[in-house]
């Protein structure tokens, strides 16, 4: 799923930073997370499920502008 988090943030005309990780070896029982997490400007916004439900109603491109992430 990061690739579709990825090619839908360059679509919308940013540069994402990607940061692979291992495969959850360190975290502890209990308190693992959905990936890919997206973070907009050291924010969370959550899983692909989040960024895609923001890109639909409308909130991710003021997110991304907001952060600096997107100039338009």
């Amino acid at each position: 799923m990061s690739h579709v988090a990825t090619r839908l943030l360059y679509s919308l005309g940013t540069n994402p930073c990607v940061v692979e990780i291992g495969g959850g070896h360190g975290c502890p029982h209990g308190q693992q997370q959905e990936l890919p997490l997206i973070f907009i400007g050291g924010r969370l916004l959550g899983g692909v499920d989040r960024l895609l439900e923001a890109h639909i109603n409308g909130s991710l491109v003021p997110q991304l502008k907001a952060a600096g992430a997107l100039w338009l």
